[in-house]
This record gives structure tokens, sequence and C-alpha cells, in this order.
């Protein structure tokens, strides 16, 4: 072999070797760098729906966020505010994997190009999605589980329910991965021992507890003096007949009973009532009393159509945080407005009224002042928790599938956008109707 040739042969080893390394190392590289947005592996953990919330008890609850991280990588964060003056806002971007974390890159609001990138890093941690870099100050990305959800850390849930001894909650098996009615209410039953927002409602907070909890306390009642009367000096009406005694069926037929709590409000109230009027159905609006004068109008006719109004406070306040006289000036300022706008729907009555806490909190003291003023504390059997807005087919799905008789459903016909939970309504009185179902106004 001549020297030029030998040289050649020598330089194109070299050659060889380097791009082989360089291939190594690109192929190494590439192994540990985020996939393109386009090639999500369709098994990914991380595809899927999320609502996310901030786990603030603010007045009205937070607003409710909802990503989705689809299979093509692309990505759309929605804050849907309590405000309905407040406009929707989806910022959209796109998302890839690194090792076991998804980063989401938003580059865009409303389809107008952000001036800085917004970078989110998830990962999973025993099942839950968490946000562990994110440049918000507040809490805004936290998962959230609750109604109708099909994920499989609900499983998770069950688990840790089960292993509570003082929560009575009895793991459904490894098939059940939908947060149904039992798991809601053994979730607001942990969250009310441990000192938390008992929204049933599984957040970061909720899930924290869940893996570290806490033996509760036993706390006695305190005695509530005699009360003020509830409205212009007028007594509290004779207790009688209690929620509690509500017929299951009537005439033979199953009776559901549908309550719509935090209106009257302007656009979904209405839509509400005419809803529940094509159907023959009637339901208790839990209003809250600041509302209620500049929407008397819509009050009148929900009454005047067989509805009834009932007290959910004057401000949408948390009640167990209240001495007696806050608490009698919050219930009684509603009474008076109620009767106002109703022309007297209670004039006469002889029978407990009804008063359903904001959050649905109570504590040792609530029942005891609200019979000082001659009312019964009402809640609830069923929650679509339709304010977090997870769809009209989920809320009526999770109402449809949990319904039995004499069950008391929440709903909110204020609060938020309700569009969902109207939909929802018209989906349930159809379904449940040919079920034989009637629906009727409590604390009538």
């Amino acid at each position: 072999m001549t020297k030029p040739a030998a040289r050649a042969t020598r330089i194109g080893l070299v050659a060889a070797c380097a791009i082989a390394v360089i291939g190594l190392v690109g192929f190494l590289l590439a192994c540990n760098s985020p996939s393109p947005g386009g090639n999500i592996p369709t098994d990914s953990p991380f595809i899927g729906t999320y609502y996310l919330g901030s786990g603030v008890n603010d007045p009205f609850g937070p607003p409710v966020y909802r990503l989705v991280m689809d299979a093509d990588g692309e990505a759309v964060f929605t804050t849907l505010p309590r405000d309905t003056g407040e406009p929707i806002v989806a910022t959209s971007g796109t998302w890839e994997i690194a090792g076991n974390q998804a980063i989401v890159t938003f580059k865009e609001r409303d389809g107008a190009p952000l001036d800085e990138s917004i970078r989110v890093v998830f990962e999973f941690q025993d099942m839950f999605l968490v946000a562990v870099e994110h440049p918000y100050g507040d809490q805004r990305l936290q998962f959230t589980l609750g109604s109708g959800d099909s994920h499989p850390a609900v499983r998770r849930v069950h688990e840790l329910l089960a292993a509570i001894p003082w929560v009575d909650f009895q793991d459904p098996g490894p098939d059940a991965s939908v947060y149904d009615e039992n798991t809601r209410k053994a979730v607001m039953e942990f969250q009310r021992s441990q000192g938390l927002l008992a929204n049933g409602v599984v957040n970061g907070l909720t899930w924290q507890a869940l893996h570290d909890p806490v033996p509760p306390t036993e706390v006695q009642p305190t005695a509530a003096p005699p009360a003020e009367a509830p409205g212009d000096g007028e007594p509290p009406p004779d207790t009688g007949d209690s929620v509690a005694d509500r017929p299951t069926h009537i005439d033979g037929q199953p009776v559901l009973y549908l309550t719509f709590d935090d209106g009257p409000h302007g656009t979904y109230t209405p839509q509400v009532l005419d809803t529940l009027a094509r159907y023959g159905a009637r339901a208790t609006f839990f209003v809250i009393g600041k509302q209620v004068p500049s929407a008397s109008a819509i009050v009148q006719d929900g009454a005047a159509s067989g509805n009834y109004q009932a007290n959910h406070t004057y401000g949408h306040v948390d009640l167990t945080t209240l001495a007696q006289a806050a608490f009698d000036k919050e219930v009684s300022d509603t009474y008076s407005v109620i009767r106002d706008a109703t022309g007297g729907q209670d004039s006469g009555r002889g029978k407990l009224l009804c008063l359903r806490p904001p959050f649905g909190a109570t504590n040792a003291n609530t029942g005891s002042f609200a019979a000082a003023l001659g009312y019964e504390v009402v809640l609830w059997d069923l929650d679509p928790q339709d304010w977090r807005q997870p769809g009209a087919k989920q809320i009526a799905d999770h109402v449809i599938a949990n319904a039995r008789p004499g069950a008391i459903v929440l709903m909110h016909d204020g609060g938020g956008h309700r569009d969902q939970t109207v939909a929802a309504l018209d989906t349930v009185l159809s379904a449940l109707s040919g079920q034989g179902y009637r629906f009727e106004a409590l604390c009538r």
C-alpha cells in the first residue's frame, strides 16, 4: 500500500471513529433530553385533564383551573374565574418529557404571544401530580381529585382512607378508580378530623395529611344563650317537621331533592328555573342575602313557581368563625331580604327554617346557634362538585349514578360560571324522570 493510500485509510478510520463517538454521544443526549412534543409515548401517565386549585378558603372559593396535556404534546391551562364578569382565559403551549418529569412551556394567552414564555415542571409523587417548579407564589397548580374523576390516584386515596381507623371507609378494591360519593364522604370526614376545609376534594394539603394523619381530639359543644328573633321582632317559628324526616317516596314515586347554592344570579338562576319548569320539578335555592335585593324579581319568580328560597347567610361567611351575635346577624338579615322579596314566604310558618352553612362548614356551636333562631342546619347527601366545572357530562353522570330516593343533591346557580350545571341539570331531570323520580323542594 502506498503512503498516500495508507494515510487516506488512517484518516478514514479516524473519521469513522469520530462519527461513531459523536453518534453515541448524540444518542445518549437524546435519551436524557426532553422528548419533542410530537413524540410523547401514548401510555405516558402525564396525558390527561387535570383540575387544579389553590386550596385557599376565600369567600366563594378560589378560581378553577384546568390543565390539559394531550398526546400530541399540546398543553392548555384554562382559568375559570368565580366572578362571571371576568373573562375565561386560556394559556397554551407545548409539553415534553424529561426523565420522570413533564416540562410545560406556555407561549400564548388567548392566542396572543406572551412577552416571556412560562415554564412549569410537573412530576408524580405517589401518583399525585405536583408542580415542582413554577413562577407563581401561590399554590394554584395543586392537582385536585373530586367527584366523578377517574384517575389511578383515586385507587391510592381508597387505600389511604381504609387505613385510617377513625374514618368509616372500606376499600372498594383494585378495580375502583372513580371518585364516587362514598369516597367524597370519607374524604370530608377525614378533612374534618384534621381541621382542613371539608369540601370533599383531595388537594395537596389533604393528600399530605392522608399520608401522615393525626388522631382527632373530641370537642365539647358550647351551650347557646337565647337568641334574637329572625327578623323585625318576629318570634322564631316553632320547631316542627324536620328535613331529616323528609319522605323518600310520594304517591309511590321516589323523590330527589335538588338544591342550588350561591344565587341568585341574573343569568344562571333564570336558566335553572326554566329547566326545572320544563320537567315540572321544584327545588330549594339557598340564597346569599346580599345578592337578593338586586335580584328580587328572580327570587319572587322562583317562589311563585313552587321553589323554596332558603338561607345561605348574608355574606357567604364561614359560620364556624363567628361569635353568636355575628352568626345571628348573618342569618337574620338574610331572613329579612327573603321575606321582602317573596312577599312573606315564611309567614305563619309552623316548622323549622332551613340554613345551609357556606362551605358546609359546621362546628360544635353551629347547630345550637341555628336552633336558637328556629333553624335546622341542612347539608347534602350527593355532591357532583359542579363548581370544579369538570364538564356537564361528568356532573350529570355523577348525579345519575349516585341518585337514591330521599337524597339531597347540591349544585350551584351562582358563585361562578354555571353553564355546565344548567346543561347537566337538563340531562339529570330527563334521565331520572325516565326512572320514575319526582323532584320536590325541601323546607316547605
